[in-house]
């Protein structure tokens, strides 16, 4: 009777000892899930910062080896040319920003203009029935990466969500989109 009691315990601690970490990796790959689906679902938030800087907010999209090559093939081509090894990658970040600036200067009488500014650059001369330019635009990216917490009420704990906050310090420069993807091992 002992025997048949040891051999049950034995068996139930090793049934504990090879379902619990199955548990822990089911329930990882629900949140991921979960996370993924919400960041397909929420768009990301644009907002100003001292009412002339564009800045956006996005939310981490997580995938795995098999899912980046299927949903992301063209990042993984580029990723190729630049000489990455792609199994070292951990994380894809792509902004796309729009630069747009209303520039008015002076054409001398040799009708050529020239116009300079902190982020941006023109000049060129009318010769004959063409025009020869030059234009010149710099833009400063800030990248914040920060953790959103989970609630209740006023006390925080864990982890809810992993977004980028995203800053273009050039006042003419609207950041149009981005994406802030996690490479799983």
């Amino acid at each position: 009777m002992k025997n048949a009691q040891s051999i049950l315990i034995l068996l139930l601690a090793l049934a504990v000892v090879v379902l619990v970490p199955s548990l822990i990796s089911s329930q990882e790959e629900r949140r991921q899930a979960e996370q993924n689906a919400r960041w397909a679902l929420e768009e990301s938030r644009a907002y100003k910062v001292r009412d002339s800087l564009s800045a956006l907010s996005v939310q981490q999209l997580t995938l795995d080896r098999k899912q980046l090559e299927r949903y992301r093939a063209q990042d993984l081509k580029l990723i190729k040319e630049l000489q990455v090894d792609r199994r070292r990658v951990q994380t894809i970040v792509k902004t796309e920003t729009e630069t747009v600036y209303q520039i008015k200067t002076v054409v001398d009488s040799v009708r050529c203009f020239d116009y300079q500014s902190r982020w941006s650059s023109l000049e060129g001369c009318l010769i004959g029935d063409s025009v020869q330019i030059k234009f010149e635009s710099i833009d400063s990216l800030l990248y914040v990466e920060h953790i959103v917490p989970k609630k209740f009420w006023f006390i925080k704990w864990g982890i809810k969500e992993r977004r980028q906050e995203i800053l273009s310090k050039n006042p003419n420069t609207t950041i149009l989109s981005a994406e802030f993807i996690r490479v799983e091992q």
